[in-house]
């Protein structure tokens, strides 16, 4: 123990007379504790600006700026995700457009027949990618399902896109109304055929009556549901007790008021008839007859009137007193020179034919006078033969 105990006094004394520091202080000012997670990061390097002093805002900007870069570079992964599904479905497209020898800068419509092939390979690839959920993250795959896309469709006929077809194709939209249109005509046409100018416009006139009786009916049937809904809806305002007992003063009234008025109908009366009579009855079948005539002969007067007052009165407006008296005499005159060319073209008409008519007589009469003289000489010709055959008969005898 004494010679150790030397030992270390003789290693002391060497030290000190070799004048070395022997203080065993480290610094740690650099040293990274790998335990500590912000001590590792790049936010937090050399942030210290003096011992054990921090910058906040400093740090703040940094990890705003390191969160802006993150999110970039997330986006900018999504972006070649989605640019990778579309190229290839542009591949895919392109490969399509070659198959079906289709070009796209031709404007007008394009008709192919194609062809669809797919091995028991191409099914089992198709249904692998249509059932997997990540299909986007497996390369491979997407890649046997590109090769399958390229080849499964194919021409089977090649048509020029200037043919026939084409062009008949283009005009399907028109031609339905192109048969709208052609079928009134031909409808015409087809009942002047069939059924002479007399019959067809005796229909037309009485299909016109008929619609027209139908449609009188309907709308005073309409009128007396209004009618019925607007008394109906009277009674609820009032609150009802329409029936109830008037009093004496009300009732004097009504016998006054009956020496100068027609008497009508009680509004109790009116209610029964509303909840008893159905509307189906009220409608009179032979004053919708008298209606609808009265307004094919006389419908057009009203009509008339207002278009002629209104010609007069634009034929005279801003008119001197002297002008307006020739514009009387021409707006007088006028008519009846048409009427007068009217009557000469008839009557001009009405010769013409008759003198037709006796053409044809002159040129009938002949043939007439031939066909009686035939039938006169082989009357006479009978007679003769008879009147023979009886002396014959006579001579036998």
């Amino acid at each position: 123990m004494s010679s150790v105990s030397l030992l270390f006094l003789c290693f002391i004394w060497l030290l000190i007379d070799a004048e070395i520091d022997v203080d065993l202080s480290v610094d740690k000012t650099n040293w990274i504790d790998p335990s500590d997670p912000f001590s590792s990061s790049a936010l937090f390097r050399s942030h210290l600006v003096e011992p054990n002093k921090c910058d906040p805002d400093q740090n703040l900007q940094k990890c705003i700026q390191e969160y802006r870069n993150l999110h970039d570079e997330l986006l900018a992964l999504r972006v070649n995700r989605a640019n990778s599904v579309d190229s290839l479905m542009k591949h895919v497209l392109r490969r399509f457009m070659e198959k079906l020898h289709i070009n796209l800068n031709d404007s007008g419509s394009i008709f192919k027949k194609a062809q669809v092939t797919l091995s028991q390979h191409d099914l089992s690839v198709m249904r692998r990618y249509l059932d997997t959920e990540k299909a986007v993250e497996e390369f491979g795959l997407r890649e046997d399902l590109r090769a399958v896309l390229e080849n499964f469709l194919v021409e089977s006929d090649i048509r020029s896109d200037h043919s026939l077809f084409t062009f008949l194709h283009n005009l399907l939209p028109y031609i339905m109304l192109l048969n709208v249109i052609l079928l009134i005509p031909a409808a015409l046409f087809f009942l002047r055929l069939t059924v002479s100018t007399r019959k067809l416009a005796t229909f037309l006139l009485l299909s016109t009556f008929c619609w027209s009786c139908y449609a009188t009916y309907m709308r005073k049937y309409q009128e007396i549901l209004a009618e019925r809904f607007l008394r109906t809806d009277a009674v609820f305002r009032r609150g009802g007790g329409v029936c109830s007992p008037q009093g004496l003063l009300s009732e004097a009234f009504d016998v006054m008021l009956s020496y100068v008025r027609i008497k009508q109908k009680s509004e109790c009366l009116k209610a029964y008839e509303d909840e008893l009579i159905a509307p189906l009855w009220q409608v009179d079948p032979l004053q919708v007859i008298a209606e609808v005539l009265s307004n094919f002969f006389l419908g057009g007067l009203p009509a008339s009137g207002t278009h002629l007052n209104l010609f007069f009165n634009n034929f005279f407006v801003d008119t001197p007193f002297h002008l307006a008296l020739v514009k009387m005499l021409f707006a007088i005159a006028f008519p009846l020179a048409i009427a007068y060319a009217i009557y000469l073209y008839a009557n001009c008409y009405t010769q013409k034919r008759q003198k037709n008519s006796e053409k044809e007589q002159r040129r009938i009469k002949p043939k007439e006078t031939t066909r009686t003289a035939i039938s006169r000489s082989n009357s006479q010709a009978e007679l003769i033969l008879s009147s023979a055959e009886s002396e014959t008969s006579q001579n036998s005898n």
